[in-house]
């Protein structure tokens, strides 16, 4: 049986759009993703704040590069990509970042609800 790894995202970058031109011609977006949750705690509701890495290929990495910027407000429709390597120390590492399948820009007067 195969996986599902889709995930849905809605929040607010958290830097720049970093566009990248691979050897190959490819065009890559990085974008950080900022994502708010209210969580209760006791008797309160506390807000915390998740942090993903979102890559975003093509012509519409391009497009996140050009119109997007810090405090944009994004809804993302991706999958997720579990990378690993080994530093040059010999240590293991992993991280999960989201691949982009669809970037939808929101106004920004709007502002995500928890």
């Amino acid at each position: 049986m195969r996986g599902l790894a889709d995930v849905w995202l809605i929040g607010t970058l958290t830097r720049d759009p970093e566009l990248k031109r691979l050897d190959g011609g490819a065009e890559l977006c990085e974008l950080g993703l900022a994502v708010d949750e209210r969580l209760k705690r006791g008797d309160e509701w506390v807000d915390r704040a998740n942090f993903f890495e979102v890559r975003v290929w093509g012509h519409q990495g391009e497009s996140c590069a050009a119109h997007l910027s810090t405090g944009s407000h994004v809804a993302v429709r991706g999958r997720l990509r579990q990378e690993r390597w080994q530093t040059p120390e010999g240590f293991k590492r992993s991280k999960v970042v989201v691949i982009a399948e669809h970037v939808l820009f929101l106004p920004s007067s709007t502002r995500p609800e928890t």
